[in-house]
């Protein structure tokens, strides 16, 4: 917790289940039919949330998409608190943690994006991945882990995060 007492949240989305089409360049390939539900349904989850207080998107087709289903999904409006980042777009683990820092003035932030540098932080910066090992897949498309950052300085830092709650689009 920060001097006014509240926690700053790092909530972390992976793009919903996409189209593998052949002839499509990997940034534009859009949500499959299943994805668009996902999304929707995880829409309908996250309603119950605290809205952070700013959304970092990927550019890619597949997560713009996803924050579009999402906000159809919960009712809410999204894209107000939205800045689609083509930087978060097959970024490497440092990058994102450069990305975090660049926009960390926000709060509390929610990041939609791709694996692998999603999963790496996420298992870089809880304090305790126990919970997650009993599922095969850590971060499969859709799901959403929300964070709390324990560290005193309000920084993502390796194992300074605690697990508020989570959801992943098979459970609901």
């Amino acid at each position: 917790m920060d001097a006014t007492g509240k926690s700053k949240r790092l909530i972390l989305m992976r793009h919903a289940k996409s189209e593998w089409v052949s002839d499509d360049c990997d940034v534009s390939r859009s949500l499959a039919r299943r994805g668009v539900k996902d999304a929707v349904k995880m829409g309908r989850w996250f309603s119950g949330k605290l809205l952070p207080d700013r959304i970092l998107c990927s550019s890619a087709t597949r997560a713009t998409e996803t924050l579009d289903f999402l906000e159809i999904g919960g009712e809410r409006a999204l894209r107000s608190i939205t800045l689609i980042l083509d930087a978060l777009y097959g970024c490497s683990f440092d990058s994102l943690i450069q990305i975090i820092e660049k926009h960390e003035s926000y709060g509390d932030l929610m990041i939609i994006g791709h694996n692998p540098s999603l999963e790496q932080l996420l298992l870089w910066c809880l304090e305790d991945t126990q919970m997650l090992s009993s599922y095969q897949k850590v971060f499969p498309t859709g799901a959403i882990y929300e964070l709390e950052i324990c560290d005193s300085t309000r920084k993502v830092r390796r194992g300074s995060a605690r697990l508020i709650d989570y959801m992943r689009p098979k459970l609901i």
